[in-house]
């Protein structure tokens, strides 16, 4: 049996961390519009991130109107890691290291 959504709401929002965390893995991992990645890094970027991306901004909004419960946040999880999101994050993270040691070596 399905609960009404009045009832669901106070749910909702004691797990609002979680979706605040989803919201916020997907805004930092773009990169800096000056941060641009190798062409190694990029590939591997270029291969999975449109698919991420747009699953995380649908997952988003499902979340924000309701029409998704966080109960099934693992299989979001689950379904982005499947994307191979960690070898996205690990050419963005590497792309954006470098991005740094430019900056810090034109302070020199």
């Amino acid at each position: 049996m399905r609960r009404p959504e009045a009832a669901r709401q106070p749910e909702a929002v004691k797990r609002l961390p979680r979706r605040m965390t989803l919201l916020i893995l997907w805004s930092l991992s773009r990169l800096p519009s000056t941060a641009a990645a190798a062409a190694e890094q990029q590939d591997a970027i270029g291969k999975n991130w449109g698919n991420v991306d747009d699953y995380c901004q649908e997952m988003i909004l499902k979340y924000i109107v309701g029409s998704s419960d966080i109960s099934e946040w693992d299989s979001l999880v689950n379904t982005i890691k499947g994307m191979e999101i960690d070898k996205v994050l690990a050419a963005k993270q590497e792309a954006y290291d470098d991005y740094l040691q430019r900056v810090e070596e034109l302070k020199k």
